[in-house]
């Protein structure tokens, strides 16, 4: 991603803008924040209808405390362009035992007053799994699509911008997906080889370990790192490569 090239001062502010400050001297960068930026943190609704008096329905984000709201996407972005910066970068996704994903989102920020003049590296990890994360539609073959690398990408991402211009609010991207009809994970964890199973499972017939290990072995050893053949149960294959094999039965 490339920054945009824009004039600042001899501070490393914008010219243009007029800036809120706290007290010891450094921007506010929470208060530069749009009124559009924000929600209202839905898990505090008895207590803003309570005090408030009216629906939630009815009420904005400017009229409850700060601890009651989230922040936007959108208005982290915002706030990286205000603040100025010459990298961003993200590690590739690792993929645990467990299900999650996890990702490293690291950002250089252009050198400011705030910094003695100095580029600022802060960095922040994402994790997202099916129990923390809800379902973002569907996918072709009409199935609940989590997509949880992109949303860790993004938890990583406000999560170090946040940490770097010390905002406390949180995130929506932070805050658990709310769901509504998506399936209700009751485990406490998701082991990904049970996914492949059940996925295995549901295809008509069934795919047996044996199937899915000569299929692999025959047309897909490319797309692996491991040996097929000294697989000898499911749980042999690796977690990372267990969600390449998901995505190779979803599309066929």
């Amino acid at each position: 991603m490339t920054p945009k090239l824009i004039a600042r001062n001899e501070y490393g502010l914008r010219s243009n803008l007029e800036y809120i400050f706290r007290e010891d001297g450094s921007v506010d960068w929470a208060k530069m924040l749009l009124p559009n930026h924000f929600v209202i943190n839905k898990s505090y609704e008895n207590q803003i209808v309570e005090k408030l008096g009216k629906p939630l329905s009815e009420v904005t984000p400017n009229e409850v405390e700060d601890h009651q709201k989230l922040t936007l996407l959108v208005g982290s972005r915002y706030l990286l362009d205000l603040r100025g910066y010459s990298k961003l970068k993200y590690s590739r996704p690792v993929y645990g035992s467990n299900g999650s994903v996890s990702v490293e989102c690291e950002i250089t920020f252009a050198p400011n007053f705030e910094t003695d003049m100095k580029e600022l590296v802060f960095s922040g990890i994402g994790e997202a799994t099916m129990n923390n994360s809800g379902a973002i539609g569907k996918n072709k073959m009409g199935e609940w699509a989590y997509y949880l690398a992109a949303i860790a990408e993004n938890r990583a991402f406000v999560r170090c911008l946040r940490n770097a211009l010390r905002i406390t609010i949180l995130s929506k991207e932070e805050a658990q997906f709310e769901t509504v009809s998506a399936p209700i994970i009751q485990n406490s964890t998701v082991d990904p080889h049970s996914m492949l199973k059940a996925i295995m499972d549901s295809k008509k017939p069934k795919v047996s370990f044996d199937l899915l290990k000569s299929t692999v072995i025959k047309y897909h050893s490319d797309k692996i790192k491991s040996d097929p053949n000294n697989w000898n149960s499911l749980k042999d294959i690796p977690p990372n490569e267990v969600f390449t094999l998901i995505g190779l039965l979803k599309k066929n």
